[in-house]
């Protein structure tokens, strides 16, 4: 089925004019079964590639298609660089080829997905779908000037992020690090550009040139940072053009330095935005974007949400987010329950219990606050406490490390090879966590602490913005004290400390949850030395002296005394909500010279 199309479509390129093409595969593609057209793709550029390589004759594509069917045919490879006796074989060879069926296999598969969909209803949900996890507003064109979701676009517009912008990032990667041939990658970027013409437009696939270009000279030439910089910002006016035609997509990237070569690679991510949210503060106005994952990628980011100075918006991570409260926050809202915040080797030491448990109580009570009902709440932390301890008991009894997604909802086929491993009882407990995870009370009462964390997050991004444009150009790097003496928290502490002082300052459905979470970084010490690690010392100084916490040097020699901090952070979490709030916003006032600007959402 796959290798009919293949070479179907190795014909259609080699009988096509090459100017006709534009440079792109596209138009050959598009007449492929949808299905099947993304590992057709693949398998024809793996081809074309290997013939490329073979050949002294690269710049004839008609010649390079033509041989590229032959060897994906097999046994009919002449001379690859014998023109004439690879136009004649070739020849012969697809005389009798036909345009495969383009949608039977459609109909097949998708009759078998209709099947297994309704088997799967008619296990996991015996009456209705669940609710989904959260509401997404009507699409609008105009979401980024006012905010709300924007305009999806088609499938054409999903496929070129999700799978032919990450085709082009495997390609380049290739070269970075493998120091692989050219060929592919330069298929991978023709294709890639034709299809933004076709699909974004000539403004957004000429910034796009743009990208790949300097993407290109920095991992051919490693020309370095200075030019990543400019890179971020050509980068930006790609989204900025994206934005201007109303979609809701957006590409971020990052350069990284290898350090055993010192050469730089360039990663893509590919996003969906979900929502627009512009703040307006001071007479600044600052977009933050709700981003959900569209490529596969093994690369990911550690954090909920980022900026940058060369870029214009502020950025959450919607599955980081769903991630981190299925993993770290769910489990700790089970009654009695306790909320890790200490290394692992650390976890036997006297004052990790209270601490742990006086955490997890002050989430519970706000989480509690935020959903209406707390017995709602205790249950869903007891459903993803229960997973999370099924997990912990399969790896300590089985030989293999278990890893289960860090979702609300788990699908079949994400489970299918745990079954015939684990004891049927366990099993039938993990199914019965997914099962009630449906029920509609605790997926409101999920959305509504999501939603509390979304909107902290976003005020978190959107005060880096506001520092950015407050300081321009200028580094900023406070001076700071710890237990009376300075303390260097660095130019990227400083940027951290604003931001979590900030949030703490605006948001008091979840004060107490931020300040538990901020402080993992000083409990955990394979965090130390972070700049949110540094950031995070200073704020408990701070709230210490502003609120009389206990006494005692939470900085020892240059360490942290992790006993002494533990007894300030339970005593301020006993603190009233609004004195943490007031104490944060005073701090920031006096550390940055400033009032703290208010900030309000829009959209």
């Amino acid at each position: 089925m796959i290798r009919a199309r293949v070479l179907w479509a190795l014909k259609r390129l080699a009988t096509t004019d090459p100017a006709a093409l534009s440079g792109t595969y596209g138009p050959v593609f598009a007449e492929v079964d949808p299905l099947l057209r993304h590992r057709v793709r693949r398998a024809v550029f793996a081809v074309v590639a290997r013939a490329r390589a073979e050949t002294e004759h690269a710049a004839d594509e008609p010649h390079v298609h033509r041989l590229a069917y032959l060897l994906r045919a097999g046994g009919l490879a002449p001379d690859p660089n014998d023109r004439e006796r690879v136009r004649h074989i070739f020849d012969e060879a697809s005389a009798g080829d036909r345009p495969p069926l383009r949608r039977a296999p459609s109909l097949v598969l998708g009759a078998g997905a209709l099947a297994l969909a309704l088997a799967g209803t008619l296990v996991l949900w015996p009456s209705a779908p669940p609710l989904p996890l959260r509401e997404l507003a009507r699409p609008s064109a105009r979401a980024w000037v006012e905010g709300g979701r924007p305009l999806p676009g088609d499938g054409t517009v999903r496929t070129f992020f999700a799978e032919d912008l990450p085709d082009y990032v495997v390609a380049l990667d290739r070269i970075a690090v493998d120091d692989a041939p050219v060929g592919p990658l330069m298929d991978a970027r023709a294709h890639l550009l034709g299809v933004a013409a076709d699909v974004l437009g000539r403004v957004a696939a000429s910034h796009l040139e743009a990208v790949l270009d300097q993407a290109e000279a920095l991992v051919v030439s490693d020309t370095g940072r200075p030019a990543a910089a400019s890179h971020l910002e050509t980068l930006d006016a790609f989204n900025g053009a994206i934005a201007e035609r109303g979609l809701g997509h957006y590409l971020d990237g990052q350069v990284l330095v290898q350090r055993a070569t010192g050469r730089a690679r360039v990663i893509f991510a590919s996003f969906e935005v979900e929502h627009v949210t512009p703040y307006e503060s001071a007479g600044q106005r600052v977009r933050a974007l709700r981003l959900r994952r569209l490529d596969r990628l093994n690369v990911v980011r550690g954090a909920l949400g980022f900026t940058r100075p060369q870029i214009r918006d502020a950025l959450v991570l919607m599955g980081r987010i769903e991630e981190h409260l299925v993993g770290h926050v769910l489990p700790a809202l089970a009654p009695e329950s306790a909320m890790p915040l200490s290394d692992p080797a650390s976890s036997v030491e006297s004052w990790v219990p209270r601490l742990q448990s006086a955490v997890a109580a002050a989430a519970r009570a706000e989480a509690a606050a935020l959903a209406g009902d707390g017995e709602t709440v205790e249950r869903l932390g007891a459903i993803f406490e229960q997973r999370a301890a099924l997990v912990r008991r399969w790896n300590e009894r089985l030989d293999l490390r278990v890893v289960l997604p860090q979702r609300v909802d788990l699908t079949t086929r994400e489970l299918a090879g745990l079954r015939e491993i684990v004891p049927r009882r366990e099993w039938r407990a993990l199914e019965r966590t997914r099962s009630e995870a449906s029920r509609p009370e605790l997926r409101r009462a999920y959305a509504a602490l999501e939603a509390a964390l979304v909107a902290s997050v976003e005020r978190h991004e959107v005060q880096h913005r506001l520092d950015y444009l407050a300081r321009g150009d200028a580094a900023e790097t406070l001076e700071v004290r710890v237990d009376g003496r300075p303390f260097p928290i660095g130019e990227r502490g400083t940027a951290e400390l604003s931001a979590y002082l900030a949030e703490l300052a605006r948001g008091p459905e979840l004060v107490r949850t931020n300040l538990a979470l901020v402080t993992r970084h000083v409990f955990d010490r394979r965090r130390w030395g972070s700049a949110e690690a540094n950031a995070a010392l200073v704020i408990l100084d701070q709230l210490r002296d502003a609120l009389e916490g206990p006494s005692g040097a939470i900085w020892v020699g240059r360490r942290v005394d992790r006993a002494a901090a533990a007894r300030l952070v339970r005593a301020l979490l006993e603190r009233p909500t609004g004195a943490l709030s007031a104490a944060a916003a005073a701090r920031w006032e006096v550390l940055f010279g400033r009032p703290l600007p208010p900030i309000d959402a829009e959209g």
